[in-house]
């Protein structure tokens, strides 16, 4: 408890950090999939996105240049085996002042807010009080593709378990004394929203071919 308490006052000494939004990933030979990851959530009101590139041996740098350059993407390599929460855990802690909410996902996984234009806007829409949004984890699977589509993933499947799973986090980095895959141990709220409010789809297999 006296280490929350602290934390909530670290979180109110930094009011302004340089992003609203970011994004952290770590990847690994997914270069197919980057471009249409980027840009939605470019398009969603993420300002800066943290990519841990764990051994890529792809085009993947090829692809993440241009983003690279224009300040958009940060890119770390990031080698070894089970680098997964090490790496969460490096990002937290680096860019706590840095942004004021951090989206940990990954590059299967989409965040769709239902009900406001962006992820941004829902999260303004927050009482002070959240220091952690828990997203429903819905399961998308192969649409009965074989082979892989032409089109983009989120036109590609549009099919769904009917039931969440699992859940995956939207954090407050000040707030967040412990990173596991889904979810932080957290200083402050966690809300558990309903997925027709906002959510994280989970493209987990996509085409026989490519599962």
């Amino acid at each position: 408890l006296k280490q929350a308490r602290q934390m909530k006052r670290i979180d109110k000494s930094h009011p302004h950090q340089k992003h609203f939004l970011s994004v952290l990933a770590i990847i690994k030979n997914e270069s197919a999939y980057l471009p249409e990851w980027l840009e939605y959530y470019s398009l969603l009101g993420v300002d800066k996105i943290y990519i841990y590139d764990n051994e890529s041996d792809d085009n993947t740098m090829e692809i993440l240049k241009p983003y690279i350059d224009s300040g958009f993407v940060e890119y770390k390599y990031w080698p070894g085996q089970r680098q997964q929460l090490p790496a969460y855990k490096h990002c937290i802690e680096t860019h706590k002042f840095d942004t004021t909410w951090l989206a940990v996902v990954d590059l299967d996984e989409f965040i769709l807010p239902i009900k406001h234009g962006n992820i941004a806007d829902y999260l303004r829409s927050l009482p002070k009080s959240v220091g952690q949004v828990s997203t429903p984890w819905l399961f998308f699977g192969s649409n009965g593709h074989v082979e892989k589509p032409s089109g983009l993933v989120i036109e590609s499947y549009t099919k769904s378990a009917r039931k969440i799973w699992h859940r995956k986090s939207i954090i407050n980095p000040r707030l967040i004394f412990d990173a596991f895959v889904h979810v932080g141990v957290c200083a402050s709220k966690t809300i558990y929203p309903n997925k027709n409010v906002i959510r994280t789809n989970h493209y987990y297999c996509k085409s026989w071919a490519e599962y």
